[in-house]
């Protein structure tokens, strides 16, 4: 894995956007005359109309993007399930409050 700002002109790009591997080639300047964004660390224009901003991975292979979007996916499922079962608590918590109070 690297970072989009070592990528010149000609070279594959295979980045995540969401949950989708996406190939594309770089290209020197962008295929459209839609404005873009400029950023500090620099922003890098691709074949498919997309852009990366300087400091995105670009990843090696299909296969250890894939890996990277499941272990993104898996942590974030982890997080929902955390979050759920600490509101699922909270509600029990202000039932019962409520309960107390309205009896």
């Amino acid at each position: 894995m690297k970072i989009a700002s070592e990528l010149k002109p000609g070279d594959k790009a295979i980045y995540k956007s969401g949950s989708k591997v996406m190939e594309a080639i770089v290209v020197a300047k962008p295929i459209d005359d839609q404005v873009r964004p400029k950023f500090l660390i620099g922003r890098v224009d691709l074949d498919n109309g997309d852009y990366l901003v300087g400091g995105a991975n670009v990843y090696d292979s299909v296969e250890e993007c894939k890996q990277d979007i499941i272990k993104s996916l898996k942590q974030s499922l982890e997080d929902a399930k955390m979050n759920r079962d600490f509101h699922a608590a909270r509600v029990t918590m202000i039932e019962k409050e409520l309960d107390k109070l309205t009896k």
